[in-house]
Parts: structure tokens; sequence; C-alpha cells
């Protein structure tokens, strides 16, 4: 047993080096693929700004939003929206009113009030989303009538399950 105890007393008593680690060098490989990276890369596309909505958008969200009492609001990147079954029908981005809509009732949404698909990007338009235009936010019996079909859409798909919170680990 003397043996095995003097052996580990050794190990733990290693000289520490004096002298910093060396860093190592980039090689050719690794200087050659971030050259092609950082020719390859494209400008960076301009971020959304993501601005409070007018006092007033928000207060025609609210109403909207009375005569539907089954919708869940909430915030998302500060701003309202609704949500049914988890799916997200409607809600605002900046002075922005967007709704989910089926095709059929996007393209007669599209005729009727003119209106354009909903880019919470510029340049990456999301499918089932038009833009609210601001005469239909004005007249709430039109807009109710447009988010009933948004949340009858929003119902008809199948529910998002509860994304559950990571536990941490107790150490």
């Amino acid at each position: 047993m003397a043996s095995k105890k003097s052996t580990s007393k050794k190990a733990a008593k290693k000289p520490a080096k004096t002298s910093a680690p060396a860093e190592p060098a980039a090689t050719k490989k690794t200087a050659s693929r971030f050259a092609k990276k950082t020719a390859s890369k494209k400008t960076a596309r301009p971020m959304p700004t993501l601005g409070k909505s007018s006092p007033a958008l928000v207060q025609a969200f609210e109403q909207g939003m009375a005569g539907l009492p089954m919708a869940q609001t909430r915030l998302v990147f500060g701003s309202p929206a609704a949500f049914a079954n988890g799916n997200m029908f409607a809600g605002l981005q900046n002075d922005t009113f967007f709704l989910r809509l089926p095709e059929a009732e996007r393209e007669s949404f599209n005729q009727t009030v003119n209106s354009q698909r909903w880019e919470p990007i510029p340049g990456r338009p999301m499918r089932e989303y038009v833009v609210v235009p601001a005469p239909l936010i004005e007249a709430p019996d039109q807009l109710s009538l447009w988010l009933d079909k948004s949340i009858a859409y929003a119902q008809s798909l199948p529910p998002k399950a509860a994304k559950t919170k990571k536990k941490l680990r107790a150490e």
C-alpha cells in the first residue's frame, strides 16, 4: 500500500509549466475554407425593426379579439398575437395587422380589399398570412367577419402541442 501512496503523491506534485502553451497556427486548409466562406457570403438582408404598434392599432386588435372568446392572446416579440389550438391566426407587427386565411379565402380577401402577403422580414413572405389594410381596420364589422374566417381556419388545423420547459439539472 505504501507504494501506491507514493506514486499518487508524485502524480499530484507534478511541476507546473512556466511557459504558456503555444496557440495552434492556422493551417492552409482552415485559412482557405474561411476565405471561401467569407467570399461566398451575400450581403446581410435587413432585419425587421420590432417597434411598438400604435395604440389605435392595438385597440382595434383588442376589440376584434373581444368578439372571439375562444382566442388566446399573448405577446410575440413584444406585439399582440391571437392563437386558436396553438395556431396563430392574427397579430400585429409594428403598424401592420395580419390575418391567417386558407387559400380560397386569401384570394377572396385580396380581391375584396386589395391586400398583400405579410412579410415579417422583407422578401420573406409567410405563405398563409395577409396584411389587413387600414380601411378594413377602421370598419370593425367587416374586420370581424374576416377574423371569424381566420379563427375558423386556425381551429381546423391540427392542434400544436404545448412546448415544455427544459428542466434544470440539479448538481
